[in-house]
């Protein structure tokens, strides 16, 4: 798989937790991120270039992915968490709300980070 590629499907990667399993001599399997197999690995469907992924973790086990998305015309910062069944928005009502920069001009190389409470905070380029 390219470093390059222009699809959600490389965020796919990110999304996937390894397990070790010791039945049936598998030492280890791929899973997505509800531990069940592997179909749901594709995080989202957008038609634009998807780019600059960053991953974190709570204590809480709830985890983060922030990107780049070029989908609304110009790039965008989104921004999704794992609730334990699909990845939502920071409400947690949908996707509605991932667009987290909003802006006209392009926003670029998301950084995310996580603070001692567990709360995502992202920095990009605009």
């Amino acid at each position: 798989m390219s470093w390059e590629m222009r699809s959600v499907r490389w965020f796919a990667v990110l999304s996937l937790f390894f397990v070790l399993v010791f039945a049936n001599s598998a030492w280890a399997i791929w899973v997505d991120a509800d531990g069940s197999g592997q179909e749901s690995v594709n995080i989202l469907s957008t038609p634009g270039s998807s780019r600059s992924p960053s991953v974190a973790v709570n204590s809480a086990g709830t985890t983060y992915i922030v990107w780049e998305d070029t989908s609304p015309g110009n790039s965008e910062i989104y921004l999704l968490k794992w609730n334990g069944n699909e990845w939502v928005d920071t409400d947690g009502s949908g996707q509605e709300s991932m667009n987290i920069s909003k802006t006209g001009g392009p926003s670029e190389y998301p950084s995310l980070c996580l603070d001692n409470s567990g709360n995502p905070h992202i920095a990009w380029h605009d």
